[in-house]
């Protein structure tokens, strides 16, 4: 990609300069340089007035954003130094001004494009200037200057010494001709000489048939069959999935290019003549409404949208087009027929014309998450349709129903593997399973049962995009109905992007992350128009200032004090009314205070000991209102936001318990809560919201401390209640308290961490890990196998190991403290980034991963009651600690880029803000 940037510079300073050997050569007769442009071109940028476009780009935020690439810098570099040589009096400009300029793009290697670059040089104009430029590269001793022949045609090359590179260029009549692939201008030269019928503009007759727009910054016409050629080379070989969904996609496309000073925008339109592209299946259908935001999460990467008004047309012309172009896909349809005893033609019934397929956020990007969502005509009936069919396929199987309810959403599966590939075409692959729940109105799709709860979850939190403000004001910005969009988050699809780039490009693109991710969302639209289609792409960019300036310090936002010390963390609570922050804690005399928004009192009320284990924030009564649960040393406690306690409670649990670990149980989200403590000897007590302790629970004895908190999954319909002791004696037991098969599971090793879940489908495919005091990484599943017993790297009996699991419990990162140097390492066991403290003891280590690439580690340094906040990439956020005696609080808000603070030291509580 680079050598566009230095090709722009050498081209205008050769071209230019060859127009004192051109005035030599000029024939009176002018060229249609379109019919020189090769057939082969993927696309081609047109512009009437180079200057004014390129003095247009340079006042953008859009140009600051690039020049953090540093060839983008040396291209204004070389421009100016070009324009020095004409004494700065304007020459330059005189000459390139209202001179059309074409640049064609093409795929010329397996990994790697190059371009042609065409230019219509002036008759007299710049004679003067063009022998300065001459002279210039005459006396320059880095470049070497040949002529050879080609094909009867004279192709002058000049080559940098020090890289190698060889720009190529003729004189054709009114036009010089140029590149860095010495074989495109062969193309050119066979193409002049007769020996090549086919061009660019004669594949891509409509193209110049269009209106265009005036004073813009530039035309884009794109041969659309040859992007599934342009974009394969980007990607790792054997990676086909893209390309197939692009092949014969439509035949070619025109857009006007806007800059603005937020956003890049294409408009125009998209050309089928031969019928059988996949647009052409959306032909004379009406375009919709995207109306799907409330059930698409935050953490989308992509959106593919469909919207059609006759969904049997549709499903007759995608038929048809499969027919044509992909008749292994017309396989996959008649199979679902045949093989897995599913009439397809029987969900198009009930379709109801808005298809979403969202591709979201990867912790893992080996294990994509997908959602697909169809609005039906009639819920009901399609309900009853895919529940019918999920019975039959059990029953063909021989395997049971599975069935699951969760928030009072009733969730099953469909065991037909890529159902939705098979019925949708390939951009729908990657549901190996596929299960279904009705969430608002939707027919919602998952490749995995814990998608369709993440989902669930982030509607009540409103973390979804009908309620992002952020997401609404991109939206607003492009086509309001629309048969095909494809929408990308680019901070969100990063990962996954990257990791199925070729080694040359991945390099590329993590060297430049910053700058790329800062064009941050993507839209591209296609609507039916009569019998072609109106074609919009918006790409928007953030400024610089917006996320790469830090501030040199902290703002105080808020701040409390206490009559004593404070005893613990910060707990962010939220207000039942309003929706605010508010914060509990605890100082040392056992008064617990809670504190809004605004740093005001609300109240404070005393305990009868210091809280353990944290507290949870519940909805006891089910009605909205919040309430809190925490332990002390022998008592259940729940309190209102009024301070007062919730019928029942305190309830004590025994006379002789010293509690230390607690943890809140919703089976299915009914908010039917259990509690679950232990105490330091290893009991377990399990309570109902009644405050009575349950059979099997009264206590459960492991007969050893717990080094974790417990708590439960669910799989497969089956609750399981997971802990483990510090000897590493894993125990995983039913509701009753129960041990399943394979457990108790001894590890053989002390452990003080936590353990991390990525609960799957079965108990098989559900894995755990851990990690023990001596660093060895160990992962089992719920059937009691041992999958994984990695040792890390230990340099020395004292190094201490830590796991660290992110706020939402996604993924998690490894601290290794040896002595006084800390390293924080991925889940793979790679070293994320170092740091050396002084004078230090044992390290608090908190991980949020807030998605959209956003990473905060804190590192808590107790004895010195310091806590340091580092990026993604392991620097000093502030280039200072900030005090704290605790764990901190930690807040994002996207759409300000703002982070709050939220710490406590000696008796003072604060928000601390700083931005990106």
């Amino acid at each position: 990609m680079k050598k566009l940037f230095v090709i722009f510079f050498l081209f205008s300073a050769i071209a230019i300069g060859g127009y004192f050997f051109y005035t030599k050569i000029y024939k009176a007769e002018v060229a249609d340089v379109w019919s020189l442009v090769p057939e082969n071109a993927t696309l081609v940028y047109e512009t009437s007035n180079v200057v004014r476009n390129w003095n247009n780009l340079q006042k953008r935020a859009l140009w600051k954003n690039l020049q953090r690439i540093p060839f983008y810098k040396s291209l204004k570099d070389n421009f100016e130094s070009l324009d020095s040589l004409g004494d700065r009096s304007g020459q330059l400009d005189e000459l390139l001004t209202g001179n059309p300029l074409l640049i064609s793009l093409h795929v010329t290697s397996r990994d790697d494009f190059n371009y042609l670059f065409f230019v219509e040089l002036p008759t007299l104009k710049g004679q003067s200037l063009a022998r300065k430029i001459a002279d210039h590269f005459k006396k320059q001793t880095g470049f070497s200057h040949i002529q050879r022949n080609y094909n009867d045609f004279s192709i002058q090359e000049v080559t940098h010494n020090a890289s190698g590179e060889t720009f190529s260029y003729i004189f054709y009549k009114n036009y010089f001709i140029g590149s860095f692939a010495p074989f495109l201008v062969e193309d050119v030269v066979r193409i002049i000489k007769g020996e090549v019928d086919k061009t660019f503009s004669t594949e891509n007759k409509n193209l110049f048939d269009v209106t265009k727009l005036e004073n813009d910054d530039g035309n884009l016409y794109i041969n659309s069959r040859k992007v599934q050629q342009l974009i394969g080379i980007f990607g790792k070989e054997g990676k086909s999935d893209l390309n197939n969904q692009l092949r014969n996609f439509c035949q070619s496309t025109f857009l006007d290019l806007t800059l603005t000073n937020e956003d890049i925008l294409l408009n125009g339109f998209s050309f089928n003549n031969a019928g059988n592209g996949f647009l052409n299946t959306f032909r004379s259908q009406k375009a919709g409404k995207l109306e799907m935001t409330n059930v698409l999460p935050n953490r989308t990467a992509s959106l593919f949208h469909l919207t059609f008004e006759n969904g049997d047309r549709w499903k007759t012309n995608l038929l048809t087009y499969w027919n044509t172009n992909l008749p292994e896909q017309k396989k996959k349809w008649d199979q679902l027929n045949v093989q897995d005893k599913i009439t397809p033609d029987d969900f198009f019934k009930w379709f109801g014309g808005e298809i979403g397929l969202a591709n979201l956020e990867p912790i893992d990007p080996l294990e994509p998450e997908k959602l697909l969502v169809v609005k039906p005509n009639d819920l009901n009936e399609a309900l009853n349709h895919l529940n019918r069919q999920s019975e039959t396929l059990h029953a063909t199987n021989g395997d049971s129903i599975y069935h699951e309810v969760y928030a009072n959403i009733p969730l099953r599966q469909l065991t037909v593997e890529e159902l939705p590939g098979k019925l949708l075409g390939p951009a729908f692959k990657g549901f190996t399973q596929t299960f279904y729940a009705p969430i608002d109105g939707y027919i919602v799709m998952a490749n995995d049962v814990e998608v369709i709860k993440s989902l669930i979850n982030d509607r009540e939190s409103e973390d979804v995009w009908g309620k992002s403000v952020k997401q609404n004001e991109f939206l607003e910005s492009t086509l309001k109905d629309s048969n095909l969009s494809l929408i990308v988050n680019t901070a969100n699809i990063w990962g996954s992007l990257v990791n199925d780039l070729s080694p040359k490009w991945k390099n590329f693109a993590q060297l430049f992350e910053l700058p790329l991710k800062r064009f941050e969302m993507i839209a591209i639209q296609f609507s039916s128009v009569e019998k072609n289609f109106f074609t919009s792409m918006l790409v928007r960019y953030k400024e610089i200032k917006q996320i790469e300036q830090f501030s040199t310090n902290y703002l105080l936002v808020q701040n409390a004090f206490t009559e004593f010390p404070i005893g613990t963390k910060p707990y962010i609570v939220r207000n039942p009314t309003n929706g605010s922050r508010e914060i509990l804690l605890q100082d040392v005399s056992d008064q617990l205070y809670l504190i809004d928004s605004q740093g005001k009192l609300i109240w404070k009320d005393s305990l009868n000991g210091q809280i353990k284990d944290g507290i949870k924030q519940i909805d006891f009564h089910g009605n909205g209102g919040k309430q809190y649960f925490f332990i002390t040393d022998r008592h259940l406690h729940i309190m209102d936001r009024n301070g007062g306690y919730v019928e029942g409670f305190p309830v004590e649990v025994s006379s002789e318990a010293h509690l230390e670990k607690s943890n809140v149980i919703d089976y299915d989200k009914s908010k039917r809560y259990r509690f679950l403590v232990s105490d330091r000897m290893g009991n377990i007590f399990m309570y109902d919201k009644n405050g009575t302790n349950l059979d099997g629970w009264n206590p459960r004895k492991v007969n050893k401390k717990l080094s974790s908190s417990p708590f439960h999954i669910r799989v497969r319909g089956k609750d399981c209640i997971v802990t483990i002791q510090e000897d590493g004696v894993v125990n995983i037991m039913n509701r009753r308290g129960k041990m399943y098969p394979g457990f108790p599971l001894d590890l053989k090793e002390q452990v003080h961490n936590s353990m991390f879940v990525n609960v799957g489908t079965t108990f098989s495919r559900t894995a755990f890990t851990t990690l023990t005091d001596n660093g060895q990484l160990i992962q089992f599943n719920l059937e009691g196998a041992v999958l994984k017993r990695e040792q890390l790297y230990r340099p020395s009996k004292a190094t201490l190991f830590k796991l660290a699991i992110d706020a939402l419990g996604r993924t998690f990162i490894i601290a290794r403290q040896e002595q006084n140097r800390l390293s924080i390492l991925d889940k793979n066991g790679k070293v994320i980034f170092e740091k050396d403290y002084v004078l230090t003891g044992d390290l608090d280590i908190q991980f949020y991963n807030f998605g959209r690439g956003v990473q905060i580690f804190a590192i808590t340094d107790k004895e010195q009651e310091f806590t340091y906040l580092y990026d993604a990439t392991g620097n000093l956020i502030n280039y200072q600690p900030i005090e704290s005696a605790h764990r901190i609080g930690l807040m994002y808000f996207e759409s300000q880029n703002k982070y709050h603070v939220y710490k406590n030291y000696e008796n003072q509580f604060s928000i601390l803000e700083y931005k990106r």
